[in-house]
């Protein structure tokens, strides 16, 4: 009988809180964020390793400073002023909107990276013909025809080594010292004697040295984007406990609990573990050169088209911000319709605790904020 009963309560528990159309887009949101920052976070190191040509460590480093002290700020900031205001469920949701809106802005901080230099093999052949700043990803064994010239073919190459180069002086990468022709290194940092560079297709230049790595380190871009990334952390999370407590205050006070549990089978099932697959599936596709095995299975990607990444990036992120807009929007108009106390009432509600709810019977779910 006992678990009969239980059964019961549980089943009404779920239609109770399933019929608040408030909590359900409130649910809605809290899904369109997972996805959102699970995304991005999980290759968001990479994405600022090839945006601004940092090392992985530095990038790790830079990427938690960055994103660590934003978001909790602006959690701490969110609960401040929910508590400082006293709001209603209602208002809540508006402030949510109120930033959440605002986040559209700062989200563009990922349409700034450094610019590249060009790499032969890469961006252009060893005849200086360019390629398509879109151009789909390449193995690095099917680049070795764009690679080989004249000046390094007595060097039996591999191309399945990218260990790329940089011509300081001319400000051009090379895919790797062998296809830059060079006979001499010291402790491979520096690379001497390089027979095979060209200022233009018939223009040789006028170093014969060039130092390991790609050209260039930071720019002045990379500075506003961090500034620009952690507002928008910060301006992101400010609305995270808003939301949590809109959505408590959407169902009865005895299915809190059951309603949180569901809340949070959403954001897994559908934010958090396919956020990772659907982002990794447009960032391979980013790719430009591929690490392959014995098999021509890829194994890692060391270089990315940036034009490519930033611009899903700013896409996907406000295509998925304008749905939580959206649905925010739709959240304040049910709730305002169904709140059926004013804020005063509420707070007086409160200061009850839960002996009130115990004196009382539970309102119906759309009785609450």
């Amino acid at each position: 009988m006992k678990i009969a009963t239980s059964k019961e309560q549980f089943v009404t528990g779920v239609k109770a809180i399933f019929n608040s159309t408030t909590f359900l887009f409130l649910c809605i949101v809290d899904v369109l964020e997972s996805l959102l920052s699970t995304g991005v976070v999980s290759f968001f190191p990479k994405i600022v390793q090839s945006f601004f040509n940092m090392s992985a460590s530095t990038a790790s480093l830079v990427t938690g400073g960055a994103i660590v002290p934003a978001a909790v700020f602006g959690n701490i900031l969110g609960g401040s002023l929910s508590k400082k205001f006293k709001w209603n469920a209602t208002g809540m949701i508006l402030f949510a909107i109120i930033v959440e809106s605002s986040s559209l802005i700062f989200g563009g901080c990922f349409l700034f990276h450094c610019p590249r230099s060009e790499i032969i093999g890469v961006d252009r052949d060893a005849n200086f013909t360019s390629f398509s700043r879109f151009m789909p990803s390449v193995t690095m064994a099917r680049m070795e025809h764009t690679l080989n010239n004249t000046c390094n073919n007595r060097c039996s190459c591999d191309g399945s080594i990218y260990q790329p180069v940089c011509d300081t002086k001319e400000n051009v990468a090379y895919f790797s010292p062998c296809y830059a022709g060079c006979t001499d290194s010291v402790d491979n940092k520096y690379y001497s004697n390089c027979k095979c560079l060209s200022r233009t297709k018939d223009e040789p230049s006028t170093s014969t040295t060039v130092k390991d790595g790609l050209c260039g380190d930071g720019c002045f871009w990379m500075y506003p984007f961090f500034v620009l990334f952690a507002c928008y952390v910060c301006v992101a999370f400010s609305s995270a406990i808003p939301i949590q407590e809109s959505e408590l205050r959407s169902v009865p006070f005895d299915q809190r609990s059951l309603a949180f549990g569901i809340r949070w089978i959403f954001i897994r099932l559908l934010g958090t573990i396919p956020a990772p697959l659907l982002f990794g599936v447009f960032v391979d596709k980013a790719c430009v050169v591929w690490k392959v095995d014995q098999n021509n299975k890829h194994l890692d990607c060391p270089l990315y088209n940036n034009a490519f990444l930033s611009t899903f990036i700013v896409v996907c992120g406000t295509a998925l911000k304008v749905l939580v807009v959206i649905s925010l929007g739709l959240a304040w108009h049910f709730s305002r319709k169904a709140s059926k106390v004013t804020p005063e009432t509420y707070h007086e509600e409160q200061e009850t605790g839960a002996a009130a709810d115990q004196q009382c019977p539970s309102p119906k779910l759309n009785e609450r904020f």
